[in-house]
């Protein structure tokens, strides 16, 4: 279930690990409260698998979240 979540809040806009938490509880009605250990392991199998990828900025950018 969390990872249909991330995938479903990744495919809005890009995320960094902790800004996903954050809406990821936000969207999960606080219900449960997920640690970063779970967050980036997460992100790296989503990544493995071909669901996500990582996007890196160049200096002086940045994404609105």
């Amino acid at each position: 279930m969390l990872e249909l979540s991330a995938l479903g809040l990744l495919q809005k806009k890009p995320l960094h690990g902790y800004r996903l938490k954050q809406q990821l509880e936000l969207f999960m009605s606080s219900c449960i409260s997920i640690n970063y250990g779970a967050i980036y392991p997460l992100l790296k199998r989503l990544e493995e698998r071909g669901y996500v990828f990582v996007v890196t900025e160049e200096p002086g950018e940045a994404f609105n979240n």
